[in-house]
């Protein structure tokens, strides 16, 4: 069997546009990847803010005095300071604080059982001169313990500072504290605070 020269110089052509159709949509699908997502527009109109989790890794020495310091502690949502509750929610990406109280009734996994109910739910907060923590629970898919301290400066401007998840939660202070120091709560990666 003999091929022709022209048959071959045909597939050659075949085979060449159809390398360079896929190279082009390729080339449309990573650019349509690395383009920014359009704001999401919500119900009253205007387009929602958008949201990247913020996280910082401290070595252990950083995370075993990231709690140093004379605190008050509070077990009550109604009296943590008004700062401390919109840094939270801007770490978080929430419009509104919602947390139930120690004992309360809260959202406990993904399924709703209850209209209504937060998906946090506070261990205890801490206030100081020039810090403030938040220990606290959430629901949802998966159950889990969360820490996240701020910096208070001389102008109540309130900061994020170290934070992250793990598995259990401390009971006090003093707990907490060793806790921390010992790497249970991740501050590794990019995490979702609500």
């Amino acid at each position: 069997m003999q091929i022709h020269p022209r048959t071959t110089k045909r597939w050659l052509v075949v085979v060449l546009t159809a390398i360079c159709v896929a190279g082009v949509c390729v080339g449309i699908y990573i650019r349509a990847l690395r383009r920014p997502i359009p704001a999401l527009i919500e119900a009253a109109g205007k387009p929602h803010e958008s949201y990247w989790p913020i996280f910082h890794t401290f070595s252990p020495t950083q995370k075993a005095h990231v709690l140093d310091g004379d605190f008050l502690v509070v077990k009550k949502v109604d009296r943590l300071p008004e700062d401390l509750k919109s840094a939270f929610c801007r770490l978080a990406g929430m419009d509104n604080f919602e947390m139930a109280d120690p004992g309360e009734e809260y959202q406990v996994t993904d399924v709703i059982v209850e209209k209504g109910l937060p998906f946090q739910r506070l261990l205890f907060a801490g206030i100081s001169n020039g810090k403030y923590f938040i220990h606290y629970e959430t629901g949802g898919i998966a159950h889990s313990y969360h820490v996240a301290v701020f910096s208070v400066d001389s102008e109540r401007k309130v900061t994020f500072v170290w934070g992250g998840p793990g598995g259990q939660g401390a009971k006090d202070l003093t707990q907490l504290r060793t806790m921390v120091a010992a790497g249970v709560y991740k501050d590794d990666q990019a995490y979702y605070w609500d």
